[in-house]
């Protein structure tokens, strides 16, 4: 199984519910909603996400998270359902002509489809391991986001969840060598307008034609053999 399928496999496991309980705001215009979470963990909610028929109007990270909807919703318990990222990969030029287009929601996971694949001498339940994979996890910001503080509360911890997330998905994953996996490493990269970074001066260029923040996960991902036949 080739890696591009591994990792487009894996993005559709990152479906994921939570529980939440829900309350009015009765101080705030309309119909504003509170939803807290009893997992202390608001993984990759963010503000002015789509949800429900509402939109996220603020979030306080791991503690709860508020919706304004149009007209008024039932209270108590309610299952969130948080939207898998929208995978692309590719060099940068052509995932680029996909990303820039406004119909691609986000969040998006990019995959920098120049990668190696290093292969065992010896007998190994691996496969195969692709070394130092790149994936960019990203949401779009705003014009009006001009501090780090924006980009970090709107795009970068979000992200840094989601990136999280996906690891842990790996780790259920039957495509995937858990063993290798849990005693390895990996990085997460803070992409604040994800670009190219020169020192001092921060980004000279973006790489996408598109407002994007968030970070870049750098992991080793080994792939298990399924069908080894010795013969």
């Amino acid at each position: 199984m080739n890696l591009i399928d591994v990792v487009k496999g894996l993005v559709n496991e990152t479906l994921l519910s939570i529980s939440c309980k829900i309350e009015l705001l009765e101080n705030e215009a309309d119909f504003t909603y509170r939803f807290s979470v009893p997992c202390k963990n608001t993984y990759w909610i963010s503000e002015c996400m789509p949800l429900y028929n509402g939109v996220v109007v603020s979030v306080v990270r791991n503690q709860y998270f508020d919706i304004k909807f149009s007209e008024a919703i039932a209270v108590g318990e309610f299952i969130v359902t948080l939207p898998k990222p929208t995978f692309i990969h590719g060099t940068v030029p052509f995932a680029n002509l996909e990303v820039k287009q406004d119909c691609v929601a986000t969040p998006i996971l990019y995959m920098w489809e120049i990668f190696t694949s290093q292969y065992q001498n010896k007998f190994s339940s691996i496969d195969y391991i692709g070394q130092r994979i790149r994936l960019f996890f990203l949401s779009d910001y705003s014009q009006d986001d001009l501090t780090t503080d924006d980009h970090y509360n709107r795009c970068v911890y979000p992200m840094e969840q989601m990136a999280l997330y996906f690891v842990y998905v790996m780790k259920k994953s039957k495509f995937i060598d858990v063993e290798y996996l849990i005693n390895d490493k990996f990085d997460i990269i803070n992409r604040v307008k994800v670009g190219d970074y020169k020192g001092a001066t921060g980004n000279n260029t973006g790489l996408f034609a598109r407002n994007l923040s968030g970070v870049e996960l750098v992991i080793n991902i080994p792939v298990k053999k399924l069908d080894y036949c010795d013969c």
